[in-house]
């Protein structure tokens, strides 16, 4: 396999991983967000 592909795949993953754990933290702020108004 040559270095470009490799390097390629490992970029795809880590762009993977990356909005897979946005998507999480998105969804822990939106239920901060939620908690911080039923408090007020």
């Amino acid at each position: 396999m040559p270095y470009s592909l490799i390097l390629d795949l490992f970029v795809a993953v880590l762009l993977v991983v990356t909005i897979g754990f946005a998507v999480v933290l998105n969804k822990r702020l939106g239920n901060l967000r939620g908690d911080k108004a039923a408090l007020m």
